[in-house]
């Protein structure tokens, strides 16, 4: 023995399942990597067609052109600093995660001809949506690997940042 005592086991990186901020799992920041790129390729081709957050407010949208600016702007926001925490290894941000992208799908399916019109408009835009979609896609299977990987009681492979 050394004559030190062991840690208490809540102050140790592997009991916390929401994993402390000092460590991150390679599945995160691949996952999060993939959902930034889609994030940024969809903003850049909005921004460059002058629609969705970039163009004005859909038909039968009743908010003023500020409202809809000052609203996707608190969209964007969230959506940016829900990827930061998922990158940053919290299991509540990617439970949240699976629960917006459920309720997308369903609001897309509930919706889809009017989705489906807005986003097949031009090559470009189809062309960013089926590459937006598997990189989801691809985030997706990622965070579900490591949240069925490491679930409660499992000690996560954790890497120091980088």
């Amino acid at each position: 023995m050394s004559g030190h005592p062991l840690p208490h086991p809540s102050r140790t990186p592997t009991a916390n399942p929401t994993m402390p901020p000092t460590l991150r799992r390679p599945h995160d920041v691949l996952a999060t990597n993939l959902l930034f790129a889609g994030f940024l390729l969809g903003s850049l081709v909005d921004f460059y067609t002058r629609t969705g957050v970039y163009g004005p407010p859909p038909p039968g949208n009743h908010l003023s052109p500020t409202a809809h600016a000052i609203s996707s702007g608190i969209f964007l926001v969230f959506i940016l600093v829900h990827f930061y925490y998922i990158r940053r290894g919290y299991r509540w941000a990617k439970i949240l995660f699976f629960i917006c992208l459920a309720l997308s799908m369903l609001l897309y399916t509930r919706y889809s001809q009017k989705t489906v019109d807005t986003q097949f408009s031009t090559p470009l835009k189809s062309v960013s949506f089926v590459i937006q979609w598997l990189l989801e896609f691809l985030a997706t299977a990622l965070l579900v690997v490591d949240l069925w990987k490491y679930r409660k009681g499992t000690p996560p492979a954790a890497a120091p940042l980088t």
